[in-house]
């Protein structure tokens, strides 16, 4: 063993001349000196897990695992608890940095059964809290959340500040992905604050970073920008070239979306530079495309073109199905910007199919986990089923002792018999008692259970939702009042960029609830299907091809199920002359221009089964000017019921509101219609799904 630490050392060492990195050669000269002469002692565990953690820093992640696993084995030999924590921890870390999660999920098993062997409750939180955000990294979120919670909970318990901040920075992680960037703000909050008061720099670092993340999701990059350079200064600092990587590649992604090029190629030669040295090469590859599309914007296409093509190769090196499919997506974008329609179509058809194999791989899982569920449901069941035989044949045993017993107490008196039967009226009615209760709780985990798969299914609906980025980029002013009858919605809005056009579509499906929120899938597929594989361009085509779609497949059986709604085509933003282009099957588009509202024209038919079916939708065009409020609608708002007579409210009165109100900030239209409604709603139930879209000009 000794043999090999001096080599993993030796090879370290002079690795470190290559980085130019003075600090850490500097500390691994010193440990290696004082490894020559040591004992095989515990002071050996420590010294060689602090020659890996040094390694594990300048990104050197495989001669930093070899010295973990050497500590890991003298710390078994010895039999040192510490040591083999110490080890275990690093390994995980190790392999967490080199993206291998599966891995690191073993040592954090070894690391949780040492810690449940101890008694250790602030030891298990931790574990709990390093296996959440293995599962986060892999996607999986709600076992994510799952270990986040009891992690929280054991440390509220002990009061671990440390931990508490931990797993605060942990959520705001998992709710930045799901979407919840006001939740994610609220935890990312509270991890930054506490990681300041007990000085963890490089923790208070990720918080900064993680915080600038959702004010760019947010559609916020001056505020992102301020806490992605606050993180960069705190990285550099502690030497954290990943960390400095990270948000070197963040930083430039910002300057990207603001049209500052320069400055975005300077902040990602930055962080390829780093990642480079590092062999990181999803980063690498990431990297090689973010500079590439650059480049294409540019229109500078013979280097944009060298810089995908060689992210394109790092991702096939590395198996990478994800980073090939991005490198095809923006070589057909490259393609198309171009004019290289040959290799754009080739190009296009690649990118389509990884996208495809990716989302095949998506949907195997999936039903893998369903056939998991189901196997542990069927298994619950039977257990159930044979303890309640067992409480059965109990029960069944205690009441014939109870008849016999009894039986001898008849000759002690009318009074015990008396005491009898109010004892057994006592008995009957506390197992009955028991029995509601048991029902009762049936009834509730069932309703759990239909509550949490309702919600599951309400996060899938929104991720299919046109992104706030993709509207912000193309609808600089916009709002969306989006209010859902139940937890999901047979109302949508849906969003794609197709050829330098940018398409909208705000739509009500049959139905609403769980129903119409199947319809709002079927149809979004079906829009995707349209635009994207089959190349129709035209608004009016694109619904034809979806009321075609859904005659075959759901209104075999007479069914007229579809939906109504606008799809709208505008020019990519920024570019001269704003003629909107559209169809709209009811429901048309609303203009206000100039405190005057103009109804435009649209089909008095739906997309679906109906008696004007072989009618093809119309082609419809509008020449939109500066300043113009348009307003895209389904029909819950105006079909609600309230008021003091309980009536409609009617779309009259919906467009003089829309009227009144056309000049004010989108902000505060979106407060006034959300109020309105409310307040004529009143005790009332909301009769449907409520959808208004407002863009100014």
């Amino acid at each position: 063993m000794r043999t090999g630490v001096q080599h993993i050392i030796l090879s370290a060492v002079w690795l470190t001349y290559g980085f130019g990195a003075s600090a850490q050669k500097s500390k691994l000269d010193s440990l290696a000196a004082v490894l020559k002469t040591a004992k095989e002692d515990t002071n050996k565990v420590k010294t060689i897990c602090a020659f890996a953690q040094v390694l594990d820093k300048a990104t050197m992640f495989d001669s930093a695992l070899n010295c973990a696993a050497a500590a890991e084995s003298l710390a078994l030999k010895l039999d040192y608890t510490k040591g083999l924590i110490h080890a275990y921890t690093l390994e995980a870390n190790i392999c967490t940095h080199k993206d291998n999660y599966p891995k690191a999920l073993i040592y954090e098993e070894k690391l949780l059964a040492l810690y449940n062997k101890a008694g250790d409750k602030n030891g298990i939180a931790w574990v709990y809290n390093r296996m959440s955000t293995a599962y986060w990294k892999q996607g999986d979120f709600p076992t994510s959340l799952k270990y986040d919670f009891l992690s929280l909970q054991l440390y509220q318990q002990t009061g671990n500040k440390n931990g508490l901040a931990s797993v605060y920075g942990g959520l705001g992680v998992v709710y930045l992905e799901q979407g919840s960037d006001s939740l994610s703000l609220t935890y990312f909050s509270k991890s930054l604050k506490l990681n300041k008061e007990l000085g963890n720099e490089d923790a208070e670092a990720g918080d900064l970073g993680d915080m600038g993340n959702v004010y760019d999701d947010m559609g916020k990059p001056g505020d992102a920008l301020i806490y992605d350079f606050r993180a960069l200064e705190l990285e550099i600092k502690t030497h954290n070239n990943t960390g400095t990587a990270r948000n070197y590649g963040n930083i430039g992604n910002i300057y990207e979306e603001m049209g500052n090029y320069p400055e975005a190629l300077d902040f990602e030669f930055k962080a390829l530079d780093i990642d480079q040295k590092a062999g990181y090469k999803r980063g690498t590859s990431s990297k090689l495309v973010t500079i590439g599309s650059i480049y294409t914007r540019l229109k500078k296409f013979a280097l944009a073109k060298l810089y995908i093509d060689s992210a394109l190769n790092v991702a096939k090196r590395i198996n990478e199905s994800e980073y090939v499919r991005n490198a095809y997506e923006e070589l057909a974008n490259l393609d198309e910007v171009s004019g290289d329609y040959k290799n754009g179509m080739k190009d296009y058809k690649t990118f389509i199919a990884y996208r495809d194999s990716l989302i095949n791989r998506q949907n195997t899982k999936k039903i893998v986990q369903t056939e998991m569920n189901f196997d542990f449901q069927q298994k619950h069941a039977a257990e159930k089923a044979e303890q309640e035989k067992k409480e059965a044949l109990t029960e069944q045993a205690h009441r014939k002792d109870v008849v016999i017993r009894n039986t001898f107490m008849v000759a002690f008196g009318l009074t015990l018999i008396l005491a009898f039967f109010i004892y057994r009226g006592f008995r009957q009615n506390q197992n009955a008692n028991k029995i509601i209760n048991m029902q009762k709780q049936v009834v509730e985990q069932k309703q759990k259970e239909i509550l949490d798969s309702i919600h599951y299914a309400q996060k899938i609906q929104k991720g299919l939702l046109a992104s706030e980025k993709l509207l912000l980029k193309n609808l600089p002013e916009h709002f969306i009042l989006y209010k859902p009858k139940d937890i999901v919605s047979g109302d949508f809005y849906w969003a794609t960029m197709k050829n330098g056009r940018f398409y909208l579509a705000v739509c009500d499906s049959t139905g609403h609830g769980v129903p119409g929120a199947f319809m709002s899938l079927l149809n979004i597929s079906y829009l995707n299907e349209a635009i994207a594989e089959r190349n129709i361009t035209g608004p009016n085509e694109i619904f034809n091809h979806v009321r075609r779609k859904l005659i075959e497949n759901v209104s075999q059986e007479g069914g007229q199920d579809g939906m109504d709604g606008v799809l709208i085509r505008l020019p990519e933003y920024g570019k001269n002359g704003i003629c909107m282009e559209y169809t709209a099957a009811y429901n048309p588009p609303l203009v206000i221009r100039n405190g005057k509202a103009i109804e435009l024209g649209g089909d008095k038919m739906p997309v679906g089964a109906s008696p004007k079916q072989s009618i093809s939708f119309t082609p419809l065009s509008f020449d939109l000017q500066k300043g113009d409020m348009l307003y895209v609608l389904t029909d819950g708002y105006a079909d609600q019921f309230g008021g003091e007579s309980g009536k409609k409210f009617k779309y009259r009165k919906l467009q003089e509101t829309l009227l009144s109100i056309s000049s004010l900030d989108l902000k505060t239209q979106k407060e006034k219609l959300e109020k309105m409604i409310e307040e004529w709603k009143g005790s009332l139930e909301q009769v449907d799904d409520i959808l208004i879209m407002g863009v100014r000009i």
